[in-house]
């Protein structure tokens, strides 16, 4: 328990302080620190929770070795590729950014196996530590001046990266459906808070405009309902939630001095403290709704699995079809068939734009440059050299993409077929465990 909550305890210090690691532009600066500090801190943690829980055994089940084997092969390949990587500058980056992800995916077998309930532990310890970081981002911008804050409007800091933000509220969100659906030692004063708690990541992950952090959110907030008995409690907890963050959310969407960037703070006091009465206000209606319904003999939800994967496989059908539909009738599809651009801009307005924000060209340049290395790869990080030998002079990109935003494409690049299969198996091992 002790080292699990000192791992929690310093991913919030290190989100807080720099926003994470070094992003691999060469300037150095507070990521790289928290790159050294991620890898200093994680890898003796993972190394002494699987020595503590060697002779488990689950941590010796085909499932943990699997995943352990595909992380640690996949981490051993992105090091390798330094050898022939065009730049194993980034390619070392990346190692170390593959290290820390082995090293979290080592503490939590291990620490899984040797504390009571690890799946509520560490949700809940999860959420409690979100809101460091949580908190700082709402500092920023209720008071700006205090903060400093004058760059762009979308809510990004302590992180310095919008979605990065909107993932931390998304991973907050099953400890908070949990303390509600069970508040243990809370008591009555549970589901009220887990509410007000729903409330402020809601907000939050709106005001950061990050489309992919609201796909985050719902994700999230299925897999916490499926898994979660009782279930009511949990569903009431989401409600208040929602309509908590409506008037905080509404405002940050529509008050010009939260929308327009690079104001200076002084320009944005006002709105700032117009945001924070409106959130605690919307915090206290989400509270007042989840100490109502406790009060209200409200039936419990008794659903058969068979049904929710019913739902949930005509629910993501119909989504498909609508995104589809939409992005044809929003002429964004054609543009992409006739080369046009699809960038998507950083104003509030994004969060209803289906535009693809580039994404095509970047998949597309991905896998050209797989099919000239099929293997090998580029090596890791690589696809910032990709995409730069196929970019046009005079292309309206104004910037250079890091990677192409997807996963495996980033892997086939970088580290060709066997990358992929490293990941394929750690993924295979995660769910055969779950199985």
């Amino acid at each position: 328990m002790v080292l699990g909550v000192l791992s929690l305890a310093g991913w919030a210090a290190l989100a807080v302080a720099a926003g994470g690691y070094d992003p691999g532009d060469g300037l150095g600066g507070r990521g790289t620190m928290g790159l050294a500090l991620g890898l200093a801190l994680a890898a003796p943690a993972g190394a002494a929770a699987l020595w503590m829980a060697r002779g488990c055994p689950a941590l010796r089940s085909g499932p943990a070795r699997l995943t352990l084997a595909g992380a640690a092969g996949l981490w051993a390949w992105t090091a390798l590729s330094v050898t022939w990587a065009a730049a194993p500058d980034l390619a070392w980056l990346q190692a170390n950014r593959t290290a820390i992800a082995l090293a979290a995916l080592a503490l939590g077998l291990g620490l899984g196996t040797l504390v009571a309930r690890p799946g509520r532990r560490f949700a809940v310890g999860l959420s409690a530590a979100a809101a460091a970081p949580v908190g700082w981002a709402l500092f920023v911008v209720v008071f700006p001046e205090a903060a400093g804050s004058d760059g762009l409007a979308r809510l990004s800091e302590p992180l310095g990266y919008w979605n990065a933000l909107a993932l931390v509220c998304a991973l907050a969100v099953p400890g908070a459906l949990a303390v509600a659906s069970r508040p243990g030692r809370l008591g009555r004063l549970g589901a009220p808070l887990a509410s007000a708690w729903m409330a402020v990541l809601g907000t939050v992950v709106v005001l950061t405009y990050s489309r992919g952090g609201l796909l985050a959110l719902a994700v999230a907030i299925i897999v916490a309902l499926v898994a979660l008995r009782p279930r009511r409690p949990a569903v009431v907890a989401l409600i208040a939630g929602a309509v908590g963050a409506v008037l905080p959310a509404v405002y940050g969407l529509t008050s010009d001095a939260l929308t327009t960037d690079f104001l200076t703070p002084a320009a944005r006091a006002d709105a700032g403290v117009g945001l924070g009465w409106r959130l605690v206000l919307g915090v206290a209606i989400a509270g007042g709704i989840a100490a109502l319904a406790a009060r209200l003999p409200l039936p419990e939800m008794h659903v058969e699995p068979r049904r929710v994967r019913a739902w949930l496989a005509a629910g993501a059908a119909v989504a498909a079809v609508v995104l589809v539909a939409a992005a044809v009738l929003s002429g964004d599809l054609r543009d992409r068939l006739a080369g046009g651009d699809s960038a998507v801009g950083n104003e509030s307005s994004r969060l209803t734009d289906l535009g693809t924000n580039n994404r095509p060209e970047w998949w597309g340049q991905a896998l050209r440059g797989f099919a000239a290395a099929p293997v090998l790869g580029h090596g890791a990080g690589g696809f910032t050299l990709v995409h730069l030998a196929e970019r046009p002079a005079d292309s309206p990109d104004a910037f250079t993409p890091r990677e192409p935003h997807q996963l495996e494409l980033r892997l086939l690049s970088g580290l060709g077929i066997v990358g992929l299969a490293l990941l394929a198996a750690a993924l295979a091992g995660t769910v055969w465990g779950a199985v």
